[in-house]
């Protein structure tokens, strides 16, 4: 059976854009919920602090203790709310880089094992073709020296020598895949 390489490598292209994009968005921040999550206690927060800070405001110097002291934990609530929006905006990303770069590199590693597998197909095809065309010259050429045609003899003979080098250049380019293949390896 042959192999469809070129929609092998065009799924091998398509897991190194999607590793890509998981990269691109592992760059960008924690997970949206999480962030959506620590920016409603943000907001809570910060909505405390203002109704804290009006009640100082409006209470009298008996309560301005207490008033205080609830500003005081609202502001507290305030930076832990801003510390922890801040780590989830950025939680998570180091492993998910990590692990975004590794799937790139898995699917990189994969396209071009796929592209130098399909190389590989292309060259022997060619060899197994400029073979097959040698074998058929030869065979001409038995047949034409036993008719005993010195211009079907020649002729013969001629395209024999194009075969064999078909087969040379074939051969060459075979060579330069493996080469290629052991270099990238």
């Amino acid at each position: 059976q042959r192999k469809n390489y070129k929609k092998d490598i065009d799924e091998k292209q398509q897991a190194v854009d999607t590793a890509e994009t998981y990269l691109s968005n592992a760059k960008m921040g924690g997970k949206p919920e999480k962030i959506a999550k620590s920016q409603a206690k943000l907001d809570e927060a910060k909505a405390n602090l203002a109704n804290s800070q009006q009640n100082l405001d409006e209470f009298n110097k008996s309560k301005v203790k207490k008033s205080g002291e609830n500003v005081k934990t609202a502001q507290a609530n305030v930076t832990k709310a801003e510390a922890e929006l801040k780590k989830a905006k950025a939680s998570g990303n180091k492993e998910q880089i990590a692990k975004a770069k590794a799937n790139l590199n898995k699917a990189n590693n994969e396209l071009k094992q796929a592209k130098a597998d399909h190389a590989n197909n292309k060259a022997v095809g060619n060899v197994d073709s400029a073979k097959s065309k040698v074998e058929t010259a030869k065979n001409e050429l038995r047949s034409a020296k036993a008719n005993g045609d010195p211009v079907e003899i020649a002729k013969a003979q001629a395209n024999l020598d194009s075969a064999r080098q078909g087969l040379a250049v074939a051969n060459k380019g075979m060579n330069k895949v493996n080469f290629d293949n052991k270099v990238s390896e």
